[in-house]
């Protein structure tokens, strides 16, 4: 129950993080005459987080090893999307003093690794945890 609750508020945090950051936070560039690519990651990466967000919320609601499992995986290729948006997929501003360049995309990579990690090694302990309850019998 202890790492249940630690599990989902974590990535609770992390999503809502990575969704209210690029507006609050570490924002992105603001849209005026001109829509810069850098606009778009940063509603790319709200609607990411809102996605990290509801599964970690789900994390926190199902009590169930397996699906928690199956919730913490889902989590990895979102956290992998994240890190791309900015990266690969949109991009950010050219400018070096540019705030999406500065702020947005370090915080939004970083967060997406964080979800990445803190995904795969929950996911690897409830395994582990869960497989040596079958083993037992249980």
């Amino acid at each position: 129950m202890k790492n249940r609750l630690i599990i989902g508020i974590v990535i609770t945090l992390l999503g809502l993080l990575l969704a209210v950051g690029t507006q609050t936070i570490f924002p992105v560039c603001e849209a005026g005459d001109m829509v810069m690519k850098c606009f778009w990651t940063g509603r790319a990466a709200s609607g990411i987080g809102g996605v990290i967000t509801v599964i970690g919320i789900l994390l926190l609601i199902f009590n169930n090893k397996r699906t928690r499992i199956g919730l913490l995986l889902a989590l990895v290729p979102t956290g992998i999307y994240a890190v791309l948006i900015p990266n690969l997929l949109i991009g950010v501003c050219g400018g070096a003093h540019m705030n999406c360049r500065a702020l947005a995309l370090p915080a939004i990579t970083i967060i997406g690794v964080a979800v990445i990690i803190f995904a795969i090694a929950s996911a690897i302990w409830l395994f582990k945890s869960d497989k040596g309850r079958d083993a037992n019998g249980a």
